[in-house]
């Protein structure tokens, strides 16, 4: 392995953001009130977001801007909970990486061409278009938030 090849390893690995270990093994109860999302396409095409009002013998009822809703338990394919926003920042810094690092790699397009060191300018350009490329993405995915939705396994 070449020491370009090294340097780029390690920059990738310490800025990869970790993979959680802590995997739940008991499925997260519903309670009236929560947010919940039900994919059912024979009730509805799109899937359908609101308050959990309960569970009937037939049916799981939710509130959504149209009012209430009963999607029968026959139709639902899914049923996931909400547990909170979450801000998209790691998303951000690996899209900014891969942008910026892109544009990085065809603005040092000649680097390997020269005999002058074009290894030493290529990490010259390189790594600081990943560093910049994720901090972009960072800042940027930081003020983007969406719903951390877990599944309901039965219900």
């Amino acid at each position: 392995m070449s020491t370009t090849q090294w340097w780029t390893c390690c920059l990738m690995l310490s800025v990869t953001p970790c993979l959680s270990a802590n995997a739940q093994l008991i499925p997260p109860p519903l309670h009236q009130g929560q947010r919940v999302r039900v994919t059912a396409p024979a009730s509805s095409p799109a899937r359908i977001t609101g308050t959990f009002i309960g569970i009937r013998s037939d049916s799981v009822v939710v509130a959504g801007p149209e009012g209430e809703r009963a999607v029968p338990r026959s139709a639902v394919l899914r049923l996931d909970v909400s547990r909170g926003p979450k801000t998209n920042a790691g998303t951000g810094a690996l899209i900014g990486m891969g942008v910026v690092g892109a544009a990085g790699l065809v603005a040092c397009g000649g680097c390997f061409a020269s005999d002058d060191g074009g290894g030493a300018n290529f990490l010259l350009v390189l790594f600081p278009s990943l560093a910049g490329g994720a901090l972009i993405g960072v800042l940027i995915g930081s003020g983007v938030h969406s719903d951390r939705w877990e599944p309901v396994p039965s219900f």
